[in-house]
């Protein structure tokens, strides 16, 4: 057995195909099945069942088990080794949310590249809680997302803000229904948004199950209040916001991410206004990594860059 064979082996379980696997290592078909039959014959076991498709038999899970230990303690150690050699070269694997990607890393990458220009930056784009098995299980370095709703005591978080829910009123609309008095509603709607003043307008909606509607869905029944006017529902925040700006309806979002995505067009003509609403979003956004596996230097920097670009900060 040789660490190269187990490479092999645990790229075809995690593609579930032996010809996605040699796609990902750029080898061949041959040379990724003649390592998987080598182990097999080497432990007298079979490791997968290959019809009616690819999948580990129970040796096989065992074997898995085993194999992505030994990997991660590889890594561990080629990086401990790199940090007690001075090198500062090195590479992380950053996992976050699809939503949060384009506005949460690029108020920290371009920092930490600066500092660090020889650190190679993977990022890998998931739901949070896929992001938190994929750290427990080392295949991501560090995580930026909520935090999970199951205890986990092998992964350390630390918060780095708590999320409120926002109401993101294109400005046309909003000066056409009050033509006469929008400074004082801007100002009034700043400290108290009044959600049933708006019901009868056109609404781009998130989609059902995100945090965003599922908080929507709870102001509005705690208010008893139904919106008339779904213009679009869509998973993706960033393009409801886009679209808000546009004028096609009013959006909903996380306060931050309105705040960051829209700063150039708030309160400004043929902009919008963002208004924070009562409702909060549930979870703390995290920065979480495994307690199991060694945090080289380079991860703790990334860390600490995330804290200082949003520690203690709440919308």
């Amino acid at each position: 057995m040789n660490s190269l064979s187990l490479q092999y082996f645990l790229a075809a379980a995690d593609h579930r195909s032996i010809t996605r696997a040699a796609e990902a290592l750029f080898v061949t078909q041959q040379n990724i099945s003649n390592h998987i039959i080598k182990l097999e014959k080497e432990f007298g076991i079979i490791l997968f069942d290959r019809k009616p498709e690819l999948r580990l038999t129970y040796a096989g899970e065992q074997l898995y088990r085993y194999a992505k230990n030994l990997q991660q303690m590889e890594v561990s150690l080629q990086r401990e080794m790199s940090d007690i050699a001075g090198d500062n070269h090195g590479a992380i694997t950053i996992g976050i949310p699809q939503t949060r990607s384009s506005y949460m890393l690029s108020r920290i990458l371009p920092e930490y590249h600066r500092e660090f220009p020889h650190i190679s930056l993977r990022v890998v784009i998931q739901n949070s809680n896929r992001l938190n098995d994929l750290v427990e299980q080392g295949d991501i370095d560090v995580f930026i997302g909520f935090a999970s709703q199951r205890p986990n005591g092998h992964i350390k978080t630390i918060s780095l803000n708590k999320e409120r829910l926002c109401a993101v009123v294109p400005y046309d609309r909003l000066s056409n229904r009050y033509p006469d008095s929008l400074r004082s509603v801007t100002n009034l709607f700043n400290s108290h948004f009044l959600l049933s003043e708006f019901v009868d307008e056109e609404f781009l909606l998130p989609s059902e199950g995100s945090r965003v509607r599922e908080a929507v869905n709870r102001s509005l029944r705690a208010q008893n209040l139904e919106l008339k006017k779904v213009a679009l529902e869509c998973p993706d925040i960033p393009t409801l916001l886009f679209l808000a700006r546009e004028g096609m309806g009013l959006a909903f979002s996380f306060e931050s991410m309105a705040q960051q995505l829209l700063a150039d067009h708030i309160g400004q003509p043929n902009g919008v206004f963002v208004f924070p609403m009562d409702e909060k979003i549930e979870g703390d956004i995290v920065i979480g990594y495994s307690k199991e596996h060694y945090l080289s230097k380079a991860t703790k920097h990334f860390i600490d860059k995330a804290i200082s670009c949003y520690n203690h900060t709440e919308f």
